[in-house]
């Protein structure tokens, strides 16, 4: 049976002309549409575009390989129905080639192409994350040596640098410093200027440019900050000073002090500027609130007497950014630009090395791959005759998950497509890679300047799918009244509008079901013991525990009473229960469940690192590097290999002329020399010399494996159930080796 198209997907598969952003919220089908999109254009028969012709960008290769599957499986259909079109079967001939891409994939296709442009060998690989981090780190360690010791003055001097250490982190570990340098770094390699964006910044900061504090961004932001909190209160009391002025003799007493509190809360807002306002947050005058028995206050006092606490700690709270004069500011201006400045020359001399060892071993990144097909396709801010020539070779160009894009690849799609082949589907609150620098901001700022395909003339055009097919009518009701909330707080970057509002769409047989609304259980956390006090953990733990045999109940009433669509009972395997944190709460959880009967499974609760296996392996490869580091061999020692006991222990580190201070390898040696009977210590100390010396000449995954089958290693974790992990590890070495980096150290 055909499928029935709602109107808002009908005008997206079938506009053509035009760039076209569709806003496709969640269980709207936007795959499908974009799927029947491209279909419908393959086999159009009075103008059928060749799929060779056709760009699609996926996320993942999950997500692509099934797009490929969906246009395989029409294509087939189409051409089952009409075995003699030649053209059908040509794009059938032809799927295979198509350009059904993950955005990295697309970019090493343009760079791979067009690597001469940019000067680095078209062999390259792609490094691993951990290859990339250790060479990062090893490079930032040894400029931060060269700064200090005056080697790299064109960067900083050491006094200079010493003063950005001190801001940038609380710790003298150059390891620690290492990682905040990092991360600046990384944070800058989505971005349309890599670490040259990192000027704006500094910029800011420019004393030269620092009129007052105002005018200032960091002023201009504190100051409308303040400035909403003053409204809001401003309004809330207002409302309040009606009803306690028509109220009793107590409640006008209230209005007095409320009268007294909106003419502070006003003289602070209508302040002009920075210094105006400080003088009057800092020191703020309130009226004593009078005193009336609790039983003489009515609601509205209620509600005064609370909402004026509230108040008053939330000018406490911004009285903390009041702190410095103007002239302090000043000065504070001053500092910060020096810092920044020599942040952003360590960086972009960073930047600098650190390109340039990777194309000495001809290794990078995605994100270099991503920045490198950035400059075959742009420069001086125009299309290169590479993307222009692409340009003219593509189309359509789809991308999925637009809400995803970072600055950089959203400039790549403008360069390879027209002013009216693009077709974008995302959802702007479904944007869940900010981590990876995706800027949802774009999506937005393109969705409010095109225009509704209905009305549009232009190029470009929104369309909005708002129906969900997947959600009961309870559940959109529940989502569009949180996200109404929610998007109400976070300004005009997101732009959230009325057509972003999830329509019912779920169809039932046999008529609408119940309607059934979401609870929401909102349960007091223990008190702190002292006011003002962080929680203990047992405290927090207890905390746990009540919201876990709150969910396990529930979870047991569901059971016993619960019924799906089609009137089938609900079993243990239909309920999922999701935790911000699973870590240390999934177990608890999982406990809880066990109390009353109900079987449950922790997904993905197992740290990798934390299994006795891996552990194992840990303390054996860290004896082989370095024996005098007692708790990993002790943990080698004691393991089902070598079967020492923590008497064994005792007894070698408290022998007969023991030396204070010694390390349990030294123990160990001196014991063994000194008891050549002991045949359990000789063995292990044999064991662990033979290990040390072939780990000087081979690499850590050949290592690995002589342990995992010489020690009996492998056939204890097989006995275990951890066969797999060792196996997983040994991919991990494998894949270290195959980079730059090498060997056990």
């Amino acid at each position: 049976m055909a499928r029935e198209w709602t109107e808002e997907q009908l005008s997206a598969i079938e506009s053509r002309g035009k760039t076209l952003l569709v806003s496709a919220a969640a269980g709207s089908g936007k795959t499908a549409t974009l799927t029947e999109r491209v279909i419908r254009q393959l086999t159009d028969e009075t103008d059928p575009v060749d799929i060779t012709s056709m760009l699609v960008v996926t996320f993942t290769k999950a997500a692509a390989s099934e797009l490929r599957v969906k246009i395989e499986r029409a294509l087939t259909s189409a051409l089952e129905a009409d075995p003699k079109n030649s053209r059908l079967e040509r794009q059938l001939y032809l799927l295979p080639s198509a350009k059904i891409r993950t955005i990295d994939s697309f970019c090493g296709d343009v760079l791979r192409a067009n690597c001469d442009r940019v000067g680095i060998n078209g062999g390259y690989r792609i490094a691993d994350t951990a290859e990339c981090r250790l060479l990062a780190t090893s490079i930032i360690d040894s400029m931060i040596d060269a700064v200090y010791s005056g080697e790299l003055t064109e960067v900083a001097t050491a006094e200079e640098f010493e003063t950005l250490a001190d801001c940038l982190t609380d710790s003298k570990r150059t390891e620690e410093l290492s990682e905040v340098l990092l991360s600046v770094y990384e944070s800058c390699e989505s971005e349309e200027d890599g670490v040259e964006s990192l000027l704006p910044l500094v910029s800011r900061y420019d004393p030269e440019k620092f009129s007052s504090v105002e005018s200032s961004f960091y002023g201009e932001y504190l100051l409308s900050r303040v400035d909403e909190m003053l409204d809001y209160y401003i309004r809330a009391l207002s409302r309040l000073e009606r009803e306690l002025s028509s109220g009793s003799k107590f409640d006008l007493r209230y209005a007095d002090t409320l009268c007294a509190d909106l003419m502070l809360l006003r003289q602070m807002r209508s302040a002009s500027g920075y210094t105006a306002l400080r003088e009057l947050i800092l020191a703020p005058s309130y009226l004593r609130m009078p005193t009336v028995k609790a039983a003489d206050r009515s609601d509205a006092a209620l509600t005064y007497i609370e909402l004026r606490g509230l108040m008053k700690e939330d000018v406490l709270k911004f009285s903390g950014y009041f702190t410095y004069t103007e002239d302090m500011w000043r000065e504070l201006f001053c500092g910060l630009f020096a810092g920044l400045s020599v942040l952003y020359r360590f960086e972009r001399h960073f930047d600098a090395l650190f390109f340039e060892e990777k194309r000495r071993r001809s290794a990078f990144s995605y994100a270099d791959v991503e920045r490198l097909c950035y400059r075959c396709l742009i420069k001086d801010g125009k299309p290169t005759d590479v993307a222009r020539n692409m340009a003219k070779q593509f189309s359509y160009v789809y991308i999925d998950e637009y809400q995803d894009v970072n600055a950089l690849q959203n400039r790549i799609f403008e360069a390879v497509s027209r002013s009216d082949n693009r077709f974008m589907v995302g959802d702007i609150k479904q944007s869940i890679y900010g981590f990876r620098s995706a800027r949802p901001e774009i999506f937005a700022r393109m969705r409010e300047s095109f225009p509704p395909l209905a009305v549009s003339e232009e190029s470009r055009a929104t369309v909005f799918m708002s129906r969900n097919f997947r959600c009961d009518r309870g559940i959109v009701d529940f989502v569009n009244g949180i996200f109404d909330k929610a998007f109400s707080l976070v300004g005009g970057d997101i732009g959230y509008t009325d057509g972003d509002r999830l329509v019912c769409g779920k169809r039932h047989e046999g008529g609408e079901p119940p309607y059934l609304r979401p609870s929401v259980y909102m349960l007091d956390k223990p008190p702190a013991r002292k006011r003002g006090a962080p929680a203990s953990d047992e405290e927090d733990e207890d905390a746990i525990r009540a919201e876990a045999r709150l969910v396990a109940a529930r979870i047991g009433q569901l059971l016993k009473e619960g019924s799906l669509d089609d009137g089938s009972s609900v079993r243990p395997s239909d309920i999922a229960v999701i935790l911000r944190n699973a870590k240390n709460r999934a177990p608890i959880y999982a406990s809880a469940l066990e109390e009353l009967g109900v079987p449950a499974e922790i997904s993905d609760a197992k740290d990798f690192f934390l299994s006795p296996e891996i552990l194992l392996v840990l303390c054996l490869l860290n004896s082989i590097d370095n024996p005098r580091r007692d708790i990993y061999l002790a943990g080698a020692m004691c393991s089902p290999l070598f079967s020492f006991t923590a008497d064994d222990l005792y007894f070698i580190k408290n022998r007969e002329g023991a030396v204070r201070g010694e390390t349990l390898y030294e123990a160990l040696t001196d014991y063994a020399a000194r008891n050549p009977e002991y045949a359990k210590g000789r063995r292990f100390l044999d064991t662990l010399h033979r290990y040390r010396s072939i780990a000087e000449g081979v690499g850590v995954d050949t290592l690995l494996y002589k342990l995992y089958h010489e020690t009996g290693l492998l056939a204890l974790a097989s006995k275990n159930g951890g066969k797999e992990n060792l196996m997983v590890l040994y991919d991990y070495a494998r894949g270290y080796e195959s980079g730059e980096f090498c060997g056990l150290y």
